[in-house]
């Protein structure tokens, strides 16, 4: 299997670097990106397109399926990690972003019951479980397009061949990743199926690609 992880196309909150809400749709540029992007998504000719269900992300994929034909399913596990209320229309760079990251990657974040926000165990919870979604539902031949979020991507592609969290030497370089990859960006991963032992069933086969979005639609 051929999985191709996109992000979704840019938002006004993504150039303003601050915590946005699940509603939160793609700009004018996002959809200029996603038209660009749509060429190339045509190219692979996808059997799959999957989507999570926050509205940046719906809107992406939809211009998906009108150019390829298929229906994009949502897949509950694709959705970014859900912040704290408070965090919302924050920057990124804020001290109060700053102190709940470091609460959230020790483990020392407790999110309100009423909230949906999600503390790092939850969060890697759901990225495991898309893992094994694909794995379990797709076989040699398919060639599935994932359409998500800059965390959680990036996250997936930190536990390709391992449950384990991720630790604080790893920490550093996945941040420096999330913050600097591209909206519609693509990522393409390979899934082999069975290995040897100690042999990862999954391979990066590009990162970030973002070649697209220098052409002309």
């Amino acid at each position: 299997m051929d999985l191709y992880l996109v992000r979704h196309g840019e938002t006004a909150a993504n150039v303003h670097h601050v915590y946005q809400k699940p509603t939160e749709p793609i700009s004018a540029i996002g959809a200029a990106e996603v038209a660009r992007l749509v060429n190339h998504i045509q190219t692979i000719e996808p059997t799959h397109i999957y989507t999570s269900d926050f509205k940046r992300a719906r809107e992406t994929a939809h211009f998906f399926g009108y150019a390829t034909g298929i229906e994009p399913v949502w897949l509950p596990s694709l959705h970014e990690v859900y912040p704290p209320e408070f965090l919302i229309g924050e920057s990124r760079f804020s001290l109060a972003s700053f102190a709940y990251l470091l609460r959230w990657f020790f483990g020392l974040y407790t999110p309100d019951p009423k909230s949906k926000a999600e503390t790092k165990e939850m969060f890697v919870h759901r990225v495991l479980k898309a893992r094994a979604h694909f794995e379990a539902n797709h076989g040699p031949g398919d060639k599935v397009v994932a359409v998500t979020h800059s965390v959680f991507l990036n996250f997936f592609l930190a536990h390709l061949c391992a449950d384990k969290h991720v630790n604080l030497f790893k920490a550093l370089p996945l941040l420096f990743k999330i913050l600097r990859y591209e909206n519609s960006g693509i990522t393409h991963v390979r899934y082999i199926g069975e290995t040897e032992k100690n042999v990862c069933p999954w391979q990066i086969v590009s990162y970030n690609g973002h070649a697209h979005l220098e052409l002309e639609v």
